[in-house]
């Protein structure tokens, strides 16, 4: 579900009625977005998702996000990418809790969300004994 400033009112994007038309197996997903827009139809207001999202701001903040990270039963992963590099590797420890640990930054003089060489290197670091856990 999306909020969308020009038309002040809710969004849900799914497939043109079309697409299913040339693709059954998108059905489903058409049907559980109808009962979704049915049921968000009798609402107002925007549902605000309750999660949080943890960045460091400094090499430091990595202990943080390893006591969030570590002795969980299961880790969702996701990395993004821009212009063929690593902007930001994120983990998932539960739907509620996301920490995101970043590398690039363009509005940074050098592109580097880090302080440093070494600063990122152990970002990279911490994000593969992560992984290899």
């Amino acid at each position: 579900m999306l909020w969308s400033e020009v038309f002040n009112t809710k969004i849900l994007p799914t497939y043109h009625p079309a697409a299913l038309l040339r693709e059954w197996s998108y059905r489903p997903i058409v049907i559980a977005d109808l009962i979704k827009a049915k049921e968000e139809s009798t609402r107002v207001e925007m549902p605000s998702p309750e999660f949080t999202i943890y960045i460091p701001e400094s090499i430091d903040d990595l202990q943080v996000c390893e006591t969030i990270l570590e002795n969980q039963p299961w880790l969702a992963v996701d990395i993004e990418t821009k212009r063929q590099q690593i902007e930001c590797i994120g983990f998932a420890p539960n739907p509620k809790t996301a920490v995101v640990i970043p590398f690039w930054d363009f509005s940074k003089k050098g592109n580097s969300y880090w302080d440093s060489v070494e600063s990122e290197k152990q970002a990279m670091l911490f994000c593969k004994k992560i992984l290899m856990n």
